[in-house]
């Protein structure tokens, strides 16, 4: 993901998902991903938007396709209806889930 330009942190930390995800909230991380042992072998993301809460599971590369295009979208947006330069920040956050 972030060879396609997008910015990823890994919270790894020994923390309840659910803390885990009200930080990250507070943080206005825009999406949040819950990878456990299942995910990762069916290649799934459970994600997590924060403005709108739990969103469903991805196949991984359907979900990195469907952020670049929103962001993408975002920046014909911003140009169109401000016509200056905007700057496009992308983040995404993993959070490991081992019960």
């Amino acid at each position: 993901m972030e060879g396609k330009g997008l910015r990823v942190d890994i919270d790894d930390r020994a923390e309840k998902i659910g803390y885990k995800i009200r930080e990250a909230r507070l943080q206005r991380i825009p999406y949040m991903l819950i990878v456990g042992e299942k995910e990762v072998k069916d290649r799934l993301v459970s994600v997590n938007k924060r403005d709108k809460g739990d969103i469903g599971q991805f196949k991984l590369d359907e979900f990195v396709d469907r952020v670049l295009e929103e962001v993408e979208n975002k920046k014909i947006n911003l140009f169109d209806s401000q016509k200056k330069k905007a700057k496009i920040i992308k983040g995404l956050l993993f959070m490991w889930h081992n019960p």
